[in-house]
């Protein structure tokens, strides 16, 4: 059985998620009432298509039917927890039955498996009080056969000794599963948890040591870290301590190199093959509010406020809510630093001057690194130069 002090624990306990409710009800928090209507507006409006086993196109993947399910799950739960309308539950039933009724989650592409995995661990702690008994039963024994024993395999679970994103994933959404049903899991889920923290320590340390640069670039860095919050954020909040994932060498900085990692116009500084489209950098609001830097938040408050937190790349808004709730709107725009230096397998230099205007102000972003690190695509060493708005030089 599973204790009423377990119950809704993974990121946002029910006294958190009660102060979420009322500074919503209140407007007291102008950022997390915006926030708030982005995922309400999509829980009521995501399409409903079937989720139905079937490889992409590239005959590899199904991780666009992960997605779906981490999105719809994540926002339909927070909607049934702050309104009760048992709407949001049905719709939620009906996407985990469709996620359960699947012949597997593709082990061969582990990432496929994380993801569902997430979606379906949020899903079954955020709704426990409510799912139906066989609902339970079927997520836990869908969990253990398509996740949990899948990582068992190393032929497939080659994750746990690389520093790359696939190793913040695949221990992120295997770890939020294993913390929603670790009472009825047993062993399985201690053993999952385990072997998480033991690889976060061991390879995850390298991503961000000694500066906080992600050696994939800015376009991987949401994905990575989004699933390393849901990791240090689920046991923070289940355990009541991230077991040291935070205080990773580099980590506290790593806010610090998305943040200046946005050049004119919000483009990235796209170098290897990170595209130079930015786009919202969800987990720092994890950052800012673990780290004490609301500064980092000032080009995500521009995003949502432009609206491009509703582009389908913020599947886990609903998560973030709690650290959302924490920060202070008027410090968000409180400057920052002007110069972001790192080390590491991928050393990175960023200058951003300021001219006798804010559109005049300058970019200079430049790199070195191996042709060889993951995501590389040989780019040992480029540069970038914006200034008035535009990109002069790449």
């Amino acid at each position: 059985c599973r204790s009423s002090s377990f119950c809704e624990c993974i990121v946002a306990d029910r006294k958190t998620f009660e102060s979420i409710r009322q500074k919503v009800n209140d407007g007291s928090n102008s950022l997390l009432v915006k926030v708030h209507n982005v995922i309400m507006d999509e829980a009521d409006n995501l399409p409903e298509t079937p989720i139905v086993w079937a490889l992409d196109d590239s005959g590899k993947r199904i991780l666009g039917k992960s997605r779906t399910a981490l999105r719809r799950l994540c926002d339909y739960s927070y909607a049934y927890r702050f309104t009760g309308d048992s709407v949001y539950l049905d719709k939620a039933i009906r996407t985990l039955d469709q996620v359960c009724s699947m012949p597997d989650w593709n082990g061969w592409h582990f990432l496929d498996i994380a993801e569902m995995a997430a979606a379906s661990g949020i899903a079954y702690d955020w709704l426990y009080d409510v799912l139906p008994p066989e609902m339970k039963t079927r997520i836990e024994e869908t969990l253990m056969s398509h996740a949990f024993l899948e990582a068992y395999d190393f032929n497939k679970a080659w994750f746990y000794d690389r520093h790359h994103n696939w190793n913040q994933v695949c221990n992120g959404g295997l770890v939020i599963a294993a913390l929603a049903t670790r009472e009825a899991s047993g062993v399985i889920a201690g053993n999952v948890i385990r072997n998480a923290v033991r690889s976060g320590h061991r390879y995850i340390s390298k991503i961000y040591a000694p500066d906080g640069c992600y050696a994939e670039g800015p376009s991987y860095w949401t994905y990575g870290n989004g699933y390393q919050v849901l990791l240090n954020g689920g046991l923070d909040s289940a355990l009541g301590d991230d077991l040291g994932l935070s205080r990773m060498k580099g980590f506290d900085r790593a806010g610090d190199y998305i943040f200046n990692s946005y050049g004119a116009g919000l483009k990235f500084f796209n170098y290897s093959d990170n595209a130079s489209t930015g786009r919202p950098s969800m987990p720092l609001w994890y950052f800012a509010s673990r780290f004490d830097k609301p500064y980092l938040l000032a080009n995500e408050v521009k995003m949502l406020d432009a609206g491009s937190y509703r582009d389908g790349n913020c599947s886990i808004l609903a998560l973030l809510t709690p650290y959302i709730a924490g920060i202070d709107p008027e410090k968000t725009n409180a400057g920052g630093i002007r110069m972001y230096a790192a080390e590491g397998d991928n050393p990175i230099v960023i200058f951003r001057g300021e001219g006798t205007s804010p559109e005049s102000d300058w970019f200079l972003g430049i790199k070195g690194g191996k042709a060889s690190n993951n995501h590389g695509h040989a780019d040992s060493g480029s540069f970038v130069f914006d200034s008035f708005g535009q990109r002069w030089v790449s």
